[in-house]
């Protein structure tokens, strides 16, 4: 190889050379032959000098034969003083002391805009007398010193068809072919006329390199989806019954473990010390042995990399994409099952011990996550804490249950969606009322303020003891006529007097014309008094206004928007006190709790009152999408909405409901014209939601008198609109409400796996399980301490008890004898003195039983003495195994508690584990995903097509042929499934991972193409199936005339061209191919021998003065 020099003296090159020296330093093992200087180095003549002896040194080997360094500088001639910059370049090279060749590369007028110059003009007269100059320059050099012209056409005129890629192309050609033979192609003869050279170039390749890369793209895309990790959704219950086999053992494990064991030891009456120090290496293999069959799926070649990503998912209690809307029902198996036993103990003890000590301890309780906090009701309604609130719970069932729902509501939402579109899809009227809504023209909507915050009212609705709300209700033939606030921002004035209309109306004779009453009475209390004439104002100064003053007919003080600052006349003064509210009730909007519960529970008191027959009056959340509604059908805001912007609050009235579509009609102030003759139908999950619904009010007593209120009617009006519009807007609230509640239990199931984590890392605290273990150990202590000092205290004391027993029995021994000898003495007196008596008798026989107890008293003081002596030892010994009972419970209690608390940490741990290996696992199909999208773009793009001057052998249709019937071959050795194995996710291990990958496929990809080479195909000796034939003569032909010299001449003086064909053919073959490439060109060409074997590359240089160039 001969080492080039390229020098950029021109900023306006720069693109072109960084094109360049990426195409040539890409080439294994050039870069040692090639060095690039560009701009910076040319400034002066002093550092160029030093920049070329730096080169030089780098690529020459003194010791090589041939130490000339060749020099090639691209010089665009349409940059500012070219001479100049040649000039500087010849001198630096002729002083800096080292053999060099120079040959400069004119780039001409027609290259500046490829080159990124679109001022300059592609005219190339102006540079006819520079390339004479020039061509003086070289001849006066003292060395080797060339230049040769090259623009956008060839010798004939003809386009070149130059890009800014096929120019970058061009010049790595040109560069390559000096590397390699530049001594052959520069004989010193061609320079003995003129220092001027006409080159041109073309070239037949086959673009292994490129076709390698597109189809490793290919196999790559085809081995990643063989892998099945594109897989959207996976057999949801096949995963679950995998997570269930996976998890077999964990909900028992904490039993099973201390049964077997635990028990086994403690029974043997082992120290607690070695009992635990003994389990805890029992304990880390079970442990193991747990995880190994947990993760035996993971190995298990049947299953894709996205199933077992499914079954990871079920098993940790994931949430998944994989089985977003797969509907099943299982019983549900979590990893987290083996801490429920072991917890349970903890828990329990936790939750029996005083509210002052658990402050201390600090387990998390319910209340510490204010979205799983319970409540009850008061009697007043009003929300109470429930105690339970208090206690740590086990969240996980909770959990477990909330993730099966979770997935049925999303089944449920896709199913909603999946009818809506299927209606949408064959609904061919869908433009039905839009077009009748236009024939109204557009109503005028408020743009001033629509409300300002809500004031409570003095009392709460409650429904009626016994009221069950209607299936539907629909007070609108109650309402009088719709009409339009303007564009004033009075609002709450038309609802709050639209709610008592419905009053009047209700109690109004048959027959009686609508209420018409005044807003703009209303409005200027409640609003021009105040100094807010533009409006915005809340219900309660409405109501509150409603109650003091009243309100008038419409005709006595009507309302338009240029006379609301007009006080109203005294008649309508005091026409207005007839008509007042006496009271008005706000109903109690939940705002605490599940967000579930609060929609029931509003939904409840919304449909109570209106079952009631009161229509409710609301503070609503809206949007400016409000106003263009094409439909009465009002859904709860999405992103658009929000987008639309001007968020603020509105009041409306609620006029009844129907359960069957889950909406309410409400009644807007926008005037007849909008939406249902100025109703809508607006989605009941909208309105029953606290976050958009603030406040809610009724009017349940006013100063109108008649007729008794009428019945409450139930929803008989039909809908405005199409059968596929009613049908949408139905299923539309549907949906909301489903994905209210799908929010709601995602925002639970959050809450619920926040409480349980913090859970876990507590208990997992020593010092917190030390003291729960000393709660639970303290009664049976207590217990314990007392056996233990009555059995001291009676042991101490047997020797006094027994004494003390023993007087006892001989005093009433001793009081015995002395009894029965005292009868036996006064008998004995009697019968000494000689008195006779009835009672001497009995005497006799008193003193003779006294005297025989005495006997016996006495004959059975040994025996007395046993059964003392036993029984106090009886009663110690009893007291030793209450004694022993209480210490094995206590010893039980310790170990069960430490046993309990060694489990946790090492469950903790594996949880860990399985987890990391989750995540890996996703990480893992996610980056084959990557992949898999990165090698589909890149697969698109697999070989230019033939252009300017090189052709390409490439057919697709061959190719893709090829590929096919060798893709299992190319992948037979690749299993992305056993890859993930060894697979670690940190950066280092994706590229290394991608990198061996890629080198495999790529081998066996490369097998396909490895008996291809130019003299082969041309000569066709053998057939390759991925290209066609050819017909070399009109290839040859083709080849010649691509290899003009790129640059316009007068005309073409062939007597000292040079043609050169650049193959690479075996040595022993040379003289062969000599003689088959000879009848194919004009002139016969000298072969030179190249390192490629995939190119044939034809290369003109013909030496030529410098008028000859146009």
């Amino acid at each position: 190889m001969t080492p080039i020099l390229t020098i950029w003296p021109s900023g306006q090159t720069e693109l072109l050379r960084k094109k360049v020296d990426s195409l040539l330093t890409s080439d294994e093992g050039q870069t040692k032959y090639y060095g690039s200087i560009n701009e910076d180095d040319c400034r002066d003549k002093d550092s160029l000098i030093s920049k070329l002896r730096e080169e030089y040194r780098r690529l020459i080997d003194i010791s090589a034969i041939d130490t000339t360094l060749n020099i090639v500088c691209v010089l665009p001639l349409f940059g500012k003083n070219p001479l100049e910059l040649i000039s500087r370049i010849i001198e630096a090279t002729a002083h800096s002391g080292d053999s060099c060749t120079l040959q400069f590369l004119c780039l001409r007028h027609s290259l500046a805009a490829i080159c990124g110059d679109t001022e300059t003009p592609a005219s190339e007269n102006s540079d006819a007398g520079l390339l004479e100059d020039i061509g003086n320059l070289c001849i006066n050099a003292g060395f080797q010193c060339s230049a040769a012209p090259i623009d956008n056409y060839i010798a004939s005129g003809a386009s070149a068809g130059f890009d800014a890629d096929s120019l970058a192309l061009y010049f790595h050609t040109l560069l390559r072919s000096y590397m390699e033979k530049y001594g052959r192609i520069f004989r010193p003869s061609l320079f003995s006329d003129s220092r001027m050279l006409a080159l041109g170039l073309s070239q037949v390749e086959f673009p292994r390199e490129r076709i390698c890369s597109h189809l490793l793209n290919r196999a790559f895309i085809a081995a990643i989806e063989n892998s099945g990790a594109m897989t959207s959704s996976v057999d949801a219950q096949a995963a679950s019954l995998r997570a269930k086999n996976s998890l077999s053992g964990f909900d028992t494990f904490f039993d099973d473990f201390y049964r077997k064991e635990v028990e086994r030891k403690r029974d043997i009456d082992i120290d607690e010390d070695v009992i635990t120090a003994q389990i805890a290496t029992e304990l880390k293999n079970a442990t193991d042995k747990l995880a190994d069959h947990a993760m035996e799926f993971i190995n298990d070649p049947a299953l894709s990399l996205p199933e077992k990503e499914a079954v990871f998912a079920l098993m940790l209690g994931e949430d998944s994409t994989l089985l977003t809307g797969v509907q099943f029902d299982s019983n549900t198996a979590l990893a987290d099952d083996a801490f429920s036993s072991p917890l349970s103990l903890f828990i329990n003890t936790f939750n029996s011990l005083p509210e002052i000590e658990r402050q201390r301890i600090g387990l998390p309780m319910r209340e510490s996550v204010e979205g799983l906090k319970k409540y009850t009701y008061g009697s007043n309604g009003d929300l109470i804490d429930d105690p339970c609130n208090q206690d740590a719970f086990d969240a996980l069932p909770a959990i477990k249950l909330l993730k099966r729902d979770i997935q049925d509501e999303t089944a449920h939402i896709r199913q909603l969606r999946q009818r809506i579109e299927d209606i949408e899809t064959a609904d061919k009227q869908r433009t039905l009322i839009e077009d009748n809504l236009s024939d109204h023209g557009k109503p005028a909507f408020p743009t001033g303020p629509r409300k300002i915050k809500e004031q409570p009212l003095d009392q709460i609705y409650a429904p009626k003891a016994g009221i069950a709300p209607k299936k539907s209700v629909d007070l609108r033939q109650y309402f009088s006529p719709a009409k339009s606030q303007g564009a004033v921002g009075s609002c709450s004035t038309f609802a709050a007097v639209a709610m008592y209309e419905v009053a009047m109306n209700r109690t109004a004779e048959p027959g009686s014309a609508p209420a018409d009453m005044s807003e703009r009475f209303v409005f200027y209390h409640s609003n021009v008094e105040k100094g807010k004439p533009e409006g915005g104002s809340n219900f309660y100064e409405q109501l509150e206004v409603l109650g003091k003053y009243g309100t008038c007919h419409e005709s006595q003080c009507p309302y338009s928007g240029n006379n609301l600052t007009e006080p109203p006349s005294e008649e309508a003064t005091q026409e207005a006190l007839n008509h007042r509210v006496l009271v008005a009730k706000q109903i109690p909007i939940r705002t605490k709790g599940s967000k579930i519960e609060c929609l029931k529970e509003n939904h409840r008191l919304f449909t109570s009152a209106l079952s009631e027959g009161y229509p409710v009056g609301i503070s609503l959340k809206v949007y400016n999408s409000l106003e263009t509604i094409a439909t009465p059908y009002v859904n709860v805001p999405d992103e658009n909405d929000i987008l639309s912007g001007g968020e603020s609050g509105h009041a409306m009235v609620l006029a009844g409901y129907s359960e069957s579509e889950n909406c309410y009609i409400v009644k807007n102030s926008w005037g007849a014209g909008y939406g249902d003759n100025g109703y809508i139908y607006v989605s009941a999950a909208y309105i029953d939601d606290p976050d958009y619904n603030s406040f809610a009010c009724i009017i349940t007593e006013t100063t109108e008198k008649g007729a008794a209120d009428t019945p409450v009617p139930q929803f008989v009006a039909s809908f405005a609109g199409t059968e596929a519009e009613i049908k949408i807007a139905t299923i539309k609230n549907a949906l909301d409400l489903a994905q209210a509640e799908f929010a709601d239990m995602k925002r639970q199931y959050s809450d619920l796996y926040r409480y349980y984590s913090s859970l876990i890392t507590a208990i997992s605290n020593p010092q917190i399980r030390r003291e729960l273990r000393t709660a639970a150990q303290l009664k049976t202590a207590d217990a314990l301490n007392n056996v233990i000092d009555v059995k001291k205290r009676l042991t101490n004391e047997f020797t006094e008890t027994f004494q003390t027993k023993k007087k006892e029995y001989i005093k009433r021994a001793l009081s015995v004898t002395a009894s029965a000898l005292a009868f036996a003495s006064v008998n004995a007196l009697f019968v000494l003195s000689h008195i006779g008596s009835a009672y001497t008798f009995w005497i006799w026989i008193a003193a003779g039983v006294l005297t025989l107890i005495a006997a016996m008293l006495w004959i059975n003081y040994h025996n007395f003495k046993q059964r003392i002596r036993t029984r106090l030892n009886l009663r110690i010994q009893n007291l030793s195994e209450i004694e022993g009972k209480l210490r094995k419970e206590l010893l039980e209690t310790r170990i069960k508690y430490h046993t309990a608390g060694m489990v946790i940490d090492r469950l903790h741990d594996l949880i860990s584990l399985l987890s990391n290996r989750y995540r890996c696992l996703k990480g893992y199909n996610r980056t084959l995903r990557e992949w898999h999208s990165q090698y589909k773009a890149a697969e698109e793009v697999a070989v230019k097509e033939s252009e300017a001057m090189f052709i390409f052998l490439y057919d697709k249709k061959r190719t893709d042929s090829t590929f096919t019937a060798n893709i299992k071959r190319i992948l037979q050795d690749i299993d992305l499934n056993s890859e993930f194995s060894g697979y670690g996710f940190t950066e280092e291990g994706i590229t290394l991972l991608r990198q061996r990958l890629e080198k495999r496929i790529s081998q066996a990809i490369e097998t396909i193409f490895s008996d291809f080479t130019m003299e082969k195909y041309l000569r066709g000796t053998e057939v390759f199936p991925y290209i066609p034939g050819v017909e070399m003569g009109t290839l040859a032909t083709r080849l010649a005339r691509m290899a003009l010299p790129t640059c316009r001449m007068n005309e073409i003086d062939n007597t000292g061209m040079a043609l050169y064909v650049r193959i690479n053919v075996d040595s022993t073959g040379l003289s062969q191919w000599d003689q088959f490439i000879k009848p194919y060109f004009p002139t016969h060409p000298l072969t030179l021998q190249s390192a490629d074997s995939d190119i044939l590359t034809v290369i003109t240089v013909i030496p030529v003065p410098s008028s000859s160039f146009v």
